[in-house]
Formats: structure tokens, sequence, C-alpha cells
């Protein structure tokens, strides 16, 4: 017997041994509606892991964002411990303060201005750090319509535009630029509804080219 198979045995013997524990699952159930052209999903994720602090859920993807007109993604454990970040295609939570133990369940609730729906992964990520298996679900998807500015006119040294297919309640920033010069930031303003809003700002005064665009958040 060689000297590895003989120290398996031996370890085996003891019954001390640490156990090689299983990558990490989870279980997603999920419900959706359309309330007033808004889709809404709620997510619960179920952590089915081997119980160990190791398996503690700390990372979440969503496979949806800003493209769907993500305008809400909040968890109903310990919101204020998640950090969340909004991607084009995906929505991140971090939490390593109060992360979900196995046996645990985290609902996510999620609401879009996209009714439009596709298949897509939830992954999620453990403290030790192992992957969790990916589930695979139904989603919000894009692409979602994306701002734009009309209906440019100049009176009384007052420049004013229409900002369209706004999303509430999202922020959005007016900038302006040149044949020269990058683009700055002219003013920021809030959308107050889903469809259209005004906005005026003082007319350049020199002869150049000037051009406008509307950034979204």
């Amino acid at each position: 017997m060689t000297k590895k198979v003989w120290l398996l045995a031996l370890c085996v013997l003891l019954t001390g041994c640490p156990k090689l524990q299983a990558q990490p699952t989870m279980e997603i159930t999920w419900t959706n509606f359309v309330a007033g052209g808004v889709r809404v999903f709620i997510y619960a994720i179920h952590n089915t892991s081997f119980p160990s602090p190791t398996n503690n859920m700390a990372y979440v993807s969503l496979p949806v964002g800003i493209d769907a007109g993500l305008f809400y993604a909040w968890p109903n454990l310990s919101p204020f411990d998640w950090t969340i970040l909004y991607g084009g295609g995906t929505t991140y939570f971090y939490n390593t303060n109060t992360p979900i133990a196995p046996g645990g369940t985290l609902e996510i609730e999620v609401r879009t201005q996209s009714v439009l729906t596709n298949s897509g992964y939830i992954m999620a990520q453990a403290q030790g750090p192992a992957t969790f298996t990916p589930v695979k679900v139904v989603a919000p998807t894009g692409p979602y319509r994306h701002p734009k500015l009309t209906n440019l006119t100049l009176s009384n040294a007052t420049l004013t535009l229409t900002a369209q297919d706004l999303q509430f309640p999202f922020s959005y920033t007016l900038e302006h630029s040149t044949l020269v010069s990058g683009w700055t930031e002219v003013l920021t303003f809030w959308s107050l509804t889903n469809n259209a809003q005004t906005v005026s700002t003082p007319a350049p005064t020199n002869g150049t080219a000037h051009f406008y665009r509307l950034r979204s958040p």
C-alpha cells in the first residue's frame, strides 16, 4: 500500500476528516403579473445547500436590468445590507453582513417598464466562495425604448427641447458639446411621467455648431 493510500485509510478510520461538500444549490420559484403597463416579478430564492457557514449566499445576480426599463429591484430580507448594482442586462446584489444561510429564502421584487419576457439564469455565490448551480428562470427583457430629444426651438435666447420616452422615476442629464469640445453637463432633471417633458436652457451665444444629447441613468 502506498503512503498516499495508507493516509487515506487512516483518515477514514479516525472519522475526523472533513467531508467533501457538494456545490451549493438553490431552488427558485417566481410569480409575475402586469399592472398598469408595468411588469412585476417576485423571485423566491431558496438556499438548499448543505448547512455550513461557507454556503451562506452573499451574492445574487438577476438576468434583468435597465435595458428592460428596470426601475425597482428590492430584497425582502435586511434590504439595507444589500448593495445593488444596475447593469444593462443584469442586476447584482451583494451582502456580506447578513447573507442567506442554508434553509433560508430571499425574495426579490422586480418592476420594469418592458412587458416582454425571455429566459435567463439567476446566479449566486456563497461566502466560501463557491458558486451555486445557476437556475433558469423567466425574466423581463429589453431592449426598452431609449430617451430622445425632439422639437428643438430657439426663442428669446432660450433653447427649448422635448425629452421623450422617459422612464419614471429616473433622472436624466442634458449634455452639450461642439466640434472642438467634449460633452459637458448642462442640467439634470427627474422624469415626472413615462412620456415627454420639456426642458429649457440658455441658448449658445457663438456661431459654432452645437450638439445636445440626453444621458439616461
